[in-house]
């Protein structure tokens, strides 16, 4: 007897200790979810804070923008006209050339200028876009590591639960 009992005992034991196949599974995919979830949310966050941080900028670069604009035009147009109007009775048509010119050579520079911003503007977001992108990149590496015979798996699971045998 003393023997059946030893036996059941540790039956018991192993049972109360040990979980199976679907109650691991599961708990696999709680602990996975919750990672997930976490991940989620950190990045949501991420691209939340680059978001405000680039539509200020946006909104800020496009006022002054604005402003620099009109200022400029308002001082080209009458520095022109100071300089068609002192040579009108001279040389007014090698005066209105020569202020088109200049016009000309200002536009061709900002054209060229704004196709180098354009070139060289970092991407949008590329903070957030790095970071899905290691995740992505650590989560392939992960699962192709991992596989379901794998004994270590088990242990990690049940230390990251708390659990201990």
């Amino acid at each position: 007897m003393d023997s059946g009992d030893s036996s059941g005992t540790h039956s018991e034991e192993a049972r109360g200790n040990t979980r199976g196949p679907a109650e691991r599974l599961l708990h696999l995919g709680e602990s996975l979810l919750a990672l997930l979830l976490e991940a989620g949310r950190t990045r949501l966050a991420l691209l939340a804070v680059e978001f405000a941080a680039e539509r200020r900028r946006v909104v800020e670069m496009l006022a002054l923008g604005l402003v620099f604009g009109i200022a400029l035009l308002l001082g080209l147009a009458f520095a022109s006209f100071l300089v068609i109007a002192y040579c009108w009775e001279t040389h007014r048509l090698a005066a209105i050339a020569g202020v088109s010119l200049v016009y000309g050579l200002i536009v061709l520079a900002t054209a060229w200028r704004l196709r180098r911003l354009f070139a060289e503007a970092p991407a949008a977001f590329a903070n957030t876009r790095d970071t899905l992108e290691r995740d992505l990149t650590a989560l392939r590496s992960r699962m192709h590591r991992s596989r379901p015979d794998d004994p270590g798996d088990d242990d990690a699971i049940e230390s990251y639960s708390g659990d201990s045998r």
